[in-house]
């Protein structure tokens, strides 16, 4: 039994609730270098704690509204044995609720003020060293995903609403467990890019 989700993940240049976001060319290095394929899984897990219960297989980037976006395929392992947490989900998802933290280990962090880059916090700016004060972005620069979280509020601060697209439990049927959220433009790439 399986959970499939599909959902926009993250914006370029739309930082989340700390301050930490990804510039459109890291985008689509994270797509080029297939770090969310088959063969190259990003975990799902729950609130950053394994065990893992699923994982991101695809990811591509594409326009949202305008903003460059990046949109990843899930899939929830198991259904049955996550039957509880699946229904969570489900239920945060109609909501508008469901929110994913994307755990990933940069090369390097750019300062969105004083663009200074840094590749451990010893070397941070003044700026992203008081980004909450400054305001300061933190732009992860050629990012490893580790893992991409589950989050069930209030266990941890909320790092990115993700709006889903499409969930299902049964890809061949496309029966959306959702209400109708998707827009007819996203409906007819679901349809092109189901075989990739």
């Amino acid at each position: 039994d399986f959970l499939f989700l599909e959902s926009w993940m993250a914006h370029a240049g739309e930082p989340n609730s700390n301050n930490d976001g990804f510039l459109p060319q890291d985008m689509e290095e994270i797509v080029r270098t297939n770090q969310f394929s088959i063969q190259s899984p990003v975990i799902i897990d729950l609130n950053h704690r394994l065990p893992g219960i699923g994982f991101s297989y695809q990811a591509f980037v594409q326009e949202d509204n305008g903003v460059l976006g990046l949109r990843a395929r899930s899939v929830i392992c198991n259904w049955g044995a996550f039957k509880d947490i699946g229904t969570t989900i489900i239920d945060l998802a109609k909501s508008g609720n469901l929110v994913f933290s994307m755990a990933c280990r940069p090369a390097m962090v750019e300062c969105s003020c004083c663009g200074a880059l840094a590749k451990t916090p010893e070397h941070y700016c003044e700026h992203l060293l008081n980004k909450k004060e400054t305001g300061a972005i933190r732009w992860l620069r050629y990012p490893t995903f580790l893992a991409n979280s589950v989050i069930f509020p209030p266990n941890i601060p909320a790092d990115k609403k993700a709006r889903l697209i499409l969930i299902t439990d049964d890809l061949n049927k496309k029966e959306d467990l959702l209400p109708k959220v998707a827009t007819a433009e996203e409906e007819n790439e679901l349809e092109e890019t189901a075989d990739i």
